[in-house]
């Protein structure tokens, strides 16, 4: 199907109004907001952040990682991701160049994508097919940010033909939804121009659903596909699908959730896919497909686990043993298929890993101390094995605060109204002033920061009461009452300058929402834009930023707003309160403990008389030994909740299943695993578990246990002891 020399003519002559001239120039132009070119796509918010990195299955390739607006990546089909091309653009710039911006194509939009890979050849001229593609199609063009292929965009107003999405012979692809594509460079032309009537002899000449099919989805797979990233334990990827939110079903457009199909939901299923004959409560066969395509997706469209899980789930029916049955349905799904799970990877661009703030360097350039390594370099170096021992004398963790805070990155301490977290800013930043321990936690003798925007007389009268009540206060703690604007590069910048000349290395703010002014905390992109400036913020000053902020009305949820900050945070401490007791956790602390309670009072200092004869009072942190009791508001259902999850765990362990103990989360995975379970306590939620986990724990109800996985791997998870099995009635 190469084109005719007559062909290739008029493309070429039409080559200056297709395509940039100057292609060196255009490769070199990296945007810095929407191109004219692609103004059409403006109108609709499904941009989202992206992530360039070496592939790590295709050498001298690059992977384009959808991100979540906090930098992480994330899925790309997920509405929460996505944002206004302004926001994509201000993020981007702000994460380094590194980053970039992609759009994501759905069936709400009229846009389609051409992708010509490798088109631009050694000559510095456009291949024949690309040429004669830009000569055929209107639209816009841009070069792809490899600098040797090319996107063609457009739109189509009617139905276009059945088509295959890719044709590998000639490095052709074609999408009209379900990808994400990451923008280029040098765009030209129009986007908004309709292409229905030329796209379609196109794909006739190159989409042709079966002509094209390419030999992977044709036929009977035993492995995933290349671009897949997830776990080969089954029992794992049960356990991720299950824990996935439920608009992870969108990708497939499906009506039913992964979860609902898994277990068979009547009810549900009957609304997803009624039974055409109406004999039955659903459509099984359909029911059936809808599997078939999210497994094709969690498994990287691998046939023979697909049909391995399929026959695991609850809709396993006789039809599944018939020799044709499963193997069609399957082969169906992973030819439709066009994304694959990829899990969440933090890719290493340096001789050293990044710190978590480093990756995220608005400058675009190495942080100090760091070198480059391209696949050139690592190529020529080859990769360094590390035995045990290696490992054991590689740099421990550098610890603020050991095993609650960490020297670098970005931390938060919350909690709801008058829980006392900022009292509790004032003590530890004190005793990290000064090298004294908290609360037993060894900690970094260093100078601090604290920009205090919720009242100077209040902050005075704290640290009044500090130094009266405990002789001095830290003469290394510092404080700004100025405004301060997390969301304003230029106060980043002048605030990191005043930080790094005094010689702090630790920047407290208080709070979060007088840092943001006007922003809506709930907002992904507004979210996003604060997480960059306190990972800005901490790559200046080369250390800790802490954010202090709010719960939600529910507390138990955590943090107030988007859930993109919890998951950016390489650390935090939430402060609780009931009734006058009060304590704080490591509610997440990367390589450290987290979960385990501290418990304080709050004791009254008075500071002297004011004008009216009144005592002019504050408070101080008093660590307890514990045994003040927590004032429970139903301490029956408590103990009835302690006693439901233990014989959870015990049911759950004797069908053969395991509840892990990961050193990462372990709550997220107690909390995956049997809310789904009938006994599981209602309305237990996971941070209430884990409380319960702890308890139990500390009880000596539950201890863990080595045990050897499927895949032979030694692995650890919770049982019952002999006074856990007693206390629910279960004899040994």
């Amino acid at each position: 199907m190469k084109p005719t020399k007559k062909e290739a003519d008029a493309c070429q002559r039409h080559t200056s109004t297709h395509l940039p001239n100057n292609i060196a120039q255009a490769v070199e132009s990296v945007n810095s907001s929407l191109p004219p070119a692609l103004a059409a796509l403006g109108a609709y918010r499904q941009f989202i952040l992206c992530r360039f990195a070496p592939s790590t299955s295709r050498p001298g390739k690059t992977d384009k990682l959808p991100c979540a607006p906090s930098g992480i990546v994330a899925n790309a089909h997920d509405p929460a991701n996505w944002l206004d091309h302004e926001s994509a653009y201000t993020l981007a710039s702000m994460f380094g160049a590194d980053y970039g911006v992609g759009f994501v194509l759905t069936r709400n939009d009229p846009f389609f994508c051409l992708d010509i890979d490798g088109c631009l050849q050694p000559n510095n001229a456009w291949s024949p097919i690309a040429l004669e593609i830009c000569a055929t199609l209107p639209g816009a063009a841009e070069i792809s940010n490899s600098g040797t292929g090319m996107h063609k965009w457009g739109q189509y107003s009617d139905t276009l033909p059945p088509f295959s999405c890719k044709n590998t012979s000639f490095g052709l692809e074609l999408y009209t939804e379900g990808r994400f594509i990451a923008l280029g460079t040098g765009a030209i032309g129009d986007a908004s121009l309709d292409a229905t009537s030329q796209l379609a002899p196109i794909i006739g000449k190159y989409f042709a659903p079966t002509a094209t099919s390419s030999p992977v989805d044709a036929e009977w797979t035993t492995a995933p596909r290349s671009d897949w990233a997830g776990p080969s334990d089954d029992d794992e990827l049960i356990r991720r699908m299950l824990a996935a939110k439920p608009s992870t079903a969108s990708v497939f457009g499906g009506k039913a959730t992964l979860a609902q199909l898994w277990a068979a939901d009547a009810v549900a299923l009957a609304k997803s896919y009624p039974d055409p004959n109406g004999t039955s409560g659903y459509g099984a066969s359909e029911a059936d497909a809808a599997l078939a395509q999210h497994l094709a997706f969690w498994t990287g469209c691998d046939c023979e686990r697909i049909q391995r899980l399929m026959k695991r789930s609850a809709l396993n029916r006789d039809k599944y043993d018939r020799e044709d049955y499963l193997p069609r349905t399957i082969r169906k799904a992973v030819a439709i298929c066009q994304t694959v799970y990829t899990e969440p990877v933090s890719v290493a661009r340096y001789d050293r890993e990044p710190m978590p703030h480093e990756i995220f360097n608005t400058h675009g350039a190495p942080p100090v101390g760091m070198r480059p390594v391209g696949d050139s370099a690592r190529a020529a170096a080859g990769f360094t094995l590390l035995s045990s021992g290696d490992l054991r004398k590689l740099p421990a963790q550098d610890w603020l605060v050991k095993g609650v805070l960490p020297m670098q990155g970005v931390a938060a301490i919350f909690g709801g109204p008058g829980s006392a977290k900022s009292f509790l800013v004032l003590d530890l930043a004190n005793a990290i002033g000064d090298g004294k321990p908290c609360f037993g936690y060894k900690s970094q003798k260093c100078r601090l920061t604290i920009v205090s925007l919720e009242g100077e007389a209040g902050l005075q009268n704290r640290v009044g009461a500090y130094a009266l009540r405990y002789g001095s206060a830290s003469e290394n703690v510092f404080y700004v009452l100025q405004p301060f604007n997390l969301l304003n590069p230029a106060d980043i910048a002048a605030l990191a300058a005043a930080v790094k000349a005094n010689g702090s290395s630790v920047v407290i703010i208080d709070t979060l929402n007088q840092a943001a002014p006007g922003a809506d905390e709930n907002d992904s992109a507004a979210m996003g834009l604060i997480i960059a400036g306190a990972k800005q913020l901490a790559t200046l000053i080369g250390g800790l930023v802490v954010l202090v902020h709010h719960t939600g009305k529910d507390a138990s949820k955590g943090l107030r707003g988007h859930s993109s900050l919890h998951a950016a945070l390489d650390a935090a401490i939430e402060v609780r309160r009931t009734g006058d007791y009060r304590e704080w956790i490591n509610a997440k602390s990367k390589d450290g403990i987290d979960g385990v309670a501290h418990p304080f009072k709050l004791q009254v200092v008075e500071l002297g008389i004011d004008a009216d004869g009144d005592p002019i009072t504050s408070c101080v942190i008093c660590p307890t030994d514990g045994k003040v009791a927590p004032n429970i508001a139903n301490p029956f259902k408590y103990h009835a909740d302690k006693l439901a999850v233990l014989r959870v765990i015990n049911d759950f362990h004797l069908r053969g299943h395991s509840i892990g103990i990961s050193p990462f989360s372990p709550t997220h995975n107690a909390f995956a695993l049997l809310q789904f379970e009938p006994n599981y306590p209602e309305g237990l939620t996971k941070d209430q578990l884990f409380a319960v986990i702890s308890d139990c724990q500390k009880a000596g109800y539950i201890t863990p246990e080595d045990y050897k996985k499927p895949d032979r791997k030694l692995s650890q998870r919770w049982i019952l002891t002999p006074s856990g099995l007693r206390i629910i009635g279960v004899e040994n």
